[in-house]
């Protein structure tokens, strides 16, 4: 029986060095020759696996970001012990969004995020991905913005919809930019700043009902709605 669970173990570590050796190889074609252009059989090759093994732990070359993408899905959950017992919604959002830069810089690197953006330009099925009203970081945003408006802390000029995907798009040109520089420039310090100071906005607006922002929100929202119900009746 020992025997048997040594070799057992020994095929599960292998499995999962073929594993992480397959994905590290897809990455770093993507990154070099666009996800779109590179195939299943550029990744076996230069890999040196067989293309049974690749299917053996990948049903698809898309299914290789969609993986990595619920990993880092999963890594939100664990920044609820981070912000669960913080006093505002404006502090909650700052550690959310200081933990996922974090993550970013320390987890995946540059390369992996920059394949997981430029891969929505290029990849119907997995477009959906970074844009998905289900996933679990808009779903938090969500919450902590209806927390906010509740007590007071946001001006209630602004609906959850609106002002979380406002905060959604921000955070999602700030890592944008950091790809677009290669990593160089300090996504972390970047992102706590510029999220500071749009929160104090957020918190600082007073809008009359005539204000042509004001209208501006309330289109926002509808169009927003609107797309919704496309989605659904599709």
């Amino acid at each position: 029986m020992a025997i048997y669970s040594n070799g057992s173990t020994q095929r599960a570590k292998n499995a999962a060095r073929t594993k992480k050796k397959i994905f590290k190889t897809a990455i770093s074609l993507f990154a070099k020759y666009s996800f779109k252009d590179v195939t299943v059989d550029d990744i076996c090759k230069k890999a040196g696996v067989s293309k049974g093994a690749f299917y053996l732990h990948f049903p698809s070359k898309e299914s290789l970001l969609i993986e990595q993408f619920n990993e880092i899905e999963s890594y939100y959950d664990s920044l609820y012990d981070q912000y669960a017992d913080l006093q505002t919604a404006s502090e909650k959002v700052l550690t959310i969004i200081d933990g996922m830069m974090d993550y970013f810089v320390n987890e995946l690197g540059v390369q992996t995020v920059t394949v997981i953006y430029a891969s929505h330009l290029t990849s119907n099925q997995s477009i959906n991905m970074l844009l998905d009203d289900s996933r679990k970081i808009h779903k938090v945003l969500c919450e902590i913005v209806e927390e906010g408006l509740e007590s007071g802390e946001f001006p209630d000029v602004f609906s959850v919809d609106s002002l979380t995907r406002m905060l959604m798009r921000t955070a999602r040109s700030v890592v944008y930019d950091w790809c677009m520089r290669n990593g160089e420039n300090d996504i972390r310090k970047e992102a706590h700043g510029y999220f500071s100071v749009i929160l104090a906005l957020i918190r600082s607006t007073s809008l009359g009902a005539e204000d042509p922002v004001w209208e501006y929100v309330k289109k926002s929202d509808q169009y927003l709605e609107n797309s919704k119900k496309e989605k659904e009746v599709s």
